[in-house]
């Protein structure tokens, strides 16, 4: 029997189920293709039923998944780059939006969704530096607010500040004004 690999569970804003990433092999879900060990993400029913899978994404396939707070698009990654997708639209309906960001040396990862839903907080990383930052989904600009490496960024509930940990300290960000303090 192949072993089959999960793990990144994600809530969804409901609480009602959990994506997570999965290499299952597509022959046990309806409609799926088959993943051979091609990371997808999927979705399950908090009592275990109604597995569906949600990406198909080709290559390196899809991880890390990226709740909006209304539940209706998810952010993901795939071969580093980040995409996002509308939860209300099958996998055929849709093309997955690419959040470019600059050269191809650069990459950002997404950490956070903000509940005004009007940006994606995450790292950015490129040859020189690490930072944190935003990118607006509405002007399709990367911003970045503060160079830190190995932080984990979470947005507050005004989408203006957010919190990392680094060196053993909890500290609050501003995107406006670009300062922070623990």
């Amino acid at each position: 029997m192949d072993s089959v690999t999960n793990w990144n569970p994600v809530w969804s804003p409901d609480g009602k189920f959990l994506y997570f990433v999965s290499d299952k092999n597509g022959k046990q879900i309806a409609f799926a293709s088959d993943c051979n060990g091609i990371y997808q993400i999927f979705t399950v029913d908090v009592d275990g039923t109604n597995l569906k899978q949600i990406t198909f994404a080709d290559g390196q396939g899809a991880s890390s998944p990226v709740w909006s707070s209304d539940g209706k698009r998810m952010a993901f990654t795939s071969r580093s780059t980040p995409y996002v997708i509308d939860l209300t639209k099958s996998w055929q309906e849709q093309t997955p939006r690419e959040i470019k960001i600059g050269d191809e040396k650069s990459r950002f990862s997404v950490w956070d969704w903000s509940s005004d839903g009007k940006k994606l907080l995450g790292a950015f990383a490129d040859d020189d530096t690490r930072s944190l930052g935003y990118y607006s989904l509405e002007t399709n600009h990367f911003e970045k607010v503060l160079e830190v490496s190995d932080a984990i960024p979470s947005w507050l509930s005004d989408s203006r500040h957010f919190i990392y940990a680094f060196d053993n300290k909890i500290f609050i960000a501003d995107i406006e004004t670009k300062k922070h303090e623990n």
